[in-house]
């Protein structure tokens, strides 16, 4: 993943911090080539940082259009960084995705699919950042949405079925709230019961998965280890019967655990399905934004008809958007 801070990015609207950067990144490169990149580089990040100081002010009705603007430059900034071929054909320069319409009588967009191509600046983005990430074909919207922490309350309460990100409650947190008091006992982090159950396993599968995607950063492979029958597994931490009502408790993880989520909101836990943050955070807006340009009357009966869950939601996740450098910033 990209370990620049959110201030080095913004930093790059400069050619001459951009040409310092393209020399430490391609030493070897013709000066003419990295001058050429530079301006783009920086022309880029200049665009990207005015689309999203633009996306704070602007009604809702056109915020995600702006927002994914932003975001598109922001991605093209460090694709023109990190590859002065950039791009090697047209089609990567495409958006790499689209949205296709569930027909129903009442219409939800969470329910909507989002379907990710081959080629694409998203798709691109995604090889230099995170190579071994495995894009889907096809995702529903309400996935992406419950791998949000900063609508994780709002999915639960609407589609609970879609929440897939759960925050760490510390026990004196659990103390606090049941008592009134905190407690000065040893300190465990716990988790919502939910987290197993939304996905069809009990708290010990969930957290046999849990501790084989930590021990050997296999993600995918740990959900697949936790249909293994319990004979043939290795020994997990079991569900204790004092756990809190409603929690089981965490066992020992680092912090770079693949299911882990450091943000402002706190630290929360992926149940094995939630997608990294910078994904679902650009493919959210995408689908916004394509709602407003070519979906008039949806997007505004969704943000006007203030009663609707999809408008409580939309406000809900549109109050809280991370610009993209803070986005890369956050660990997941």
């Amino acid at each position: 993943m990209w370990n620049h801070s959110a201030e080095q990015l913004r930093r790059l609207q400069s050619d001459a911090v951009s040409l310092r950067m393209l020399k430490e990144i391609h030493p070897d490169a013709p000066i003419g080539a990295l001058y050429n990149n530079a301006a783009k580089v920086a022309t880029n990040a200049r665009q990207a940082v005015a689309y999203e100081e633009s996306a704070a002010r602007v009604n809702i009705e056109i915020a995600p259009l702006i927002w994914y603007y932003g975001y598109l430059h922001w991605m093209k900034t460090l694709l023109y960084l990190s590859d002065l071929d950039y791009p090697r054909g047209s089609s990567l320069l495409q958006h790499g995705m689209s949205v296709r319409k569930v027909k129903r009588e009442v219409y939800r967009w969470p329910l909507d699919y989002t379907y990710i191509y081959k080629e694409g600046v998203l798709q691109s983005f995604r090889d230099v950042v995170a190579p071994d990430l495995t894009l889907p074909n096809k995702v529903p919207i309400g996935l992406l949405l419950g791998s949000i922490p900063s609508v994780a309350d709002a999915v639960a309460e609407f589609y609970p079925e879609f929440q897939h990100i759960y925050p760490v409650v510390s026990s004196s947190a659990l103390a606090g709230a049941a008592q009134g008091t905190a407690q000065s006992a040893a300190q465990r982090s716990y988790v919502s019961r939910r987290i197993a159950a939304n996905i069809g396993l009990t708290p010990t599968e969930w957290l046999t998965s849990f501790t084989v995607a930590g021990e050997g950063n296999h993600p995918q492979r740990a959900l697949e280890d936790a249909a293994i029958p319990t004979s043939h597994q290795k020994p997990s931490h079991g569900v204790r019967d004092r756990d809190p009502t409603g929690f089981f408790a965490l066992p020992a993880f680092d912090s770079t655990h693949p299911w882990l989520y450091h943000t402002s909101h706190g630290q929360w836990i992926g149940d094995g399905h939630a997608y990294p943050l910078w994904v679902s955070h650009l493919v959210t807006v995408y689908v916004l934004s394509t709602l407003c340009r070519y979906n008039a009357v949806e997007w505004l009966d969704i943000v006007h008809w203030n009663n609707d869950k999809d408008a409580h939601l939309v406000r809900e996740y549109l109050a809280s958007v991370p610009t993209f450098p803070e986005l890369l910033e956050t660990r997941r």
